[in-house]
């Protein structure tokens, strides 16, 4: 069995993006965009890629939001028109 190689980047870029990496969740949606703009200003390399991953973190973050919310809702507006209808 052959075994594979990764290449480890120790340059500050690729240290950066690996700790962003494990920031991601902790991170508020203001925080999440302000580093994807900088990361995309930065040019079309894998400082691309971790943008599109932070707006996925942003987009998943406010769905699970709006979901909470939804299921947070949900039993009382069910109850409301419940007892409206009896």
């Amino acid at each position: 069995m052959m075994k594979t190689h990764y290449f480890v980047d120790f340059g500050i870029r690729g240290v950066a993006l690996r700790l962003l990496f494990k920031l991601l969740p902790k991170l508020t949606h203001e925080q999440l965009y302000e580093i994807a703009q900088i990361l995309y200003v930065d040019g079309p390399n894998e400082c691309q890629i971790w943008t599109l991953e932070i707006y996925k973190w942003i987009d998943f973050g406010i769905r699970g939001v709006a979901l909470r919310l939804l299921f947070k809702l949900l039993p009382k507006l069910t109850h409301e028109q419940l007892y409206e209808i009896a």
